[in-house]
């Protein structure tokens, strides 16, 4: 079986919807790193989310007050998948910026460091650019801006702004702390984030192990090379 990174990591998933109407991910699978069970959260605070094995963890999120919700389906949809759940409800700010805090990482992604994704689209019909930003214990780590184009909104495909800038989603990657804070800084139009995805490192006994299932089979084939002689 070929190796996955992503089979090996564990994932969280948040997907911020409107409201009682707003589209739910649940268990479908959803995200540029695709997973199941996806923690759908319409509110200010969410606590021991889920993981995407749907085992419940310590971490919680936080969303500022000001944050508010919109969800660009109406309420009785056709049978999307659950990327277009993702894509198509989200948070935005009221005010300059917004925040969301993510708690409670612990061990498993904390100690062997973990790469966020933040996904982003909204209605628009001008351009909106958005500076995102991650902090660990009080300090900026990184900022990457993203622009979500005039009327692009998600039909299917994800695409990565990280590099140009111009896309649906930013990555950020290498991070270590049990706390980070998200900031989202709109510098022109508003401020989006449909949900975030955590992914983990894959432990060091993982890749470890993998050396050593390649390993053997090599062995095993030159030993029988030898014998044929």
């Amino acid at each position: 079986m070929p190796f996955s990174r992503t089979s090996e990591a564990s994932m969280i998933g948040i997907n911020f919807h409107g409201g009682t109407n707003g589209r739910k991910i649940g268990t479908k699978e959803a995200g540029v790193e695709p997973q199941t069970n996806w923690n759908d959260v319409d509110w200010w605070t969410f606590t021991a989310l889920l993981d995407s094995n749907a085992k419940a963890t310590a971490v919680s999120v936080t969303t500022d007050t000001t944050k508010r919700t919109y969800n660009s389906y109406v309420s009785v949809d056709p049978p999307y998948g659950g990327n277009d759940y993702l894509m198509h409800g989200y948070i935005y700010p009221s005010g300059a910026s917004m925040t969301v805090t993510v708690a409670g990482l612990g061990q498993t992604f904390a100690s062997h460091g973990y790469n966020v994704i933040v996904y982003f689209d909204g209605d628009n019909s001008t351009d909106w650019t958005t500076d995102y930003t991650i902090s660990v214990g009080g300090a900026d780590v990184a900022t990457i801006s993203g622009k979500d184009l005039a009327n692009a909104n998600f039909s299917g495909t994800f695409d990565d702004a990280t590099t140009d800038g111009v896309g649906n989603y930013v990555r950020f990657t290498g991070l270590t702390g049990n706390t980070f804070t998200l900031t989202a800084t709109p510098v022109a139009g508003t401020a989006p984030i449909n949900g975030i995805q955590i992914v983990s490192a894959p432990e060091p006994l993982s890749m470890a192990l993998l050396a050593v299932g390649l390993a053997i089979p090599l062995g095993l084939a030159r030993k029988s090379r030898k014998s044929a002689v």
